[in-house]
């Protein structure tokens, strides 16, 4: 059994956002680079592949002696659909399972992505979403959808947590996503669906000139472990180590 589960890191050369982003340094380092680095720690994969329109990652994938894919610049537009280029690079390897990574999740863990895994093999999912659990009083189209504004504001902690995918992985059983694809003309969101949720950094995902701003600065205090000092005014001294709670 040769190369049947593969990580897919997709990249569009003509991004408009930000321009060049998965080429863009974040802290001094490629921010294709993060996801890739990550990857190769992994146990999960037994293939690490960039999937693009352009020639220069592939260059690039050479030079992190992993594979490229070069797909159709039709499959590379600004109208793209997910589902489409997946379905090409199902439909023209040999693999059982794709696991599709997010570059722009730079702060996702080798752990996490072997965590992500497996949690998708053993719950026996035909497809894993991961996302971030968002539990606040959310509205949708003028209309509250995850608690009733016919009653007393209920407290946060007491609603039901959200999943609000960020992609940062995404997993793939080739014969369903290919058989659904075929029948339906889509495939991301087939056969029984599994969410993984991550938190913290992980959930960073950029998007936007400002998400990369953010990102810069959220890896420099990575980078030196800065843990800030607690601190409260004066006139809270008193009740610090106390239980305060009720």
């Amino acid at each position: 059994m040769i190369n049947k589960v593969h990580a897919l890191i997709p990249v569009r050369f003509g991004s408009k956002r930000i321009k060049g982003k998965s080429l863009r340094l974040l802290n001094n380092k490629p921010l294709i680079q993060y996801c890739i680095d990550n990857l190769k720690n992994t146990r999960s994969f037994d293939k690490i592949v960039i999937n693009s329109d352009h020639e220069i990652y592939k260059n690039f994938a050479e030079e992190n002696k992993i594979d490229f894919y070069k797909r159709n610049k039709k499959l590379a537009t600004s109208d793209s659909m997910i589902d489409d280029y997946i379905f090409d690079y199902l439909n023209n390897n040999d693999l059982e399972y794709l696991a599709i990574i997010n570059p722009t999740s730079p702060f996702m863990t080798s752990e996490l992505y072997d965590n992500a895994f497996q949690y998708y093999l053993n719950n026996n999912f035909d497809t894993l979403l991961s996302c971030e659990s968002i539990q606040t009083h959310c509205f949708l189209s003028g209309k509250a959808i995850n608690f009733s504004i016919n009653q007393k504001h209920p407290r946060s902690q007491d609603l039901e947590p959200l999943k609000a995918l960020n992609f940062a992985i995404t997993i793939v059983k080739k014969p369903v996503f290919i058989n659904n694809y075929i029948k339906n003309e889509y495939g991301l969101y087939s056969g029984d669906i599994g969410f993984f949720e991550t938190s913290g950094d992980a959930n960073v995902d950029i998007d936007y000139e400002e998400d990369f701003q953010f990102a810069e600065k959220l890896s420099l205090i990575r980078e030196d472990n800065t843990v800030y000092e607690k601190k409260y005014h004066n006139s809270f001294k008193e009740y610090i180590n106390k239980d305060i709670s009720n």
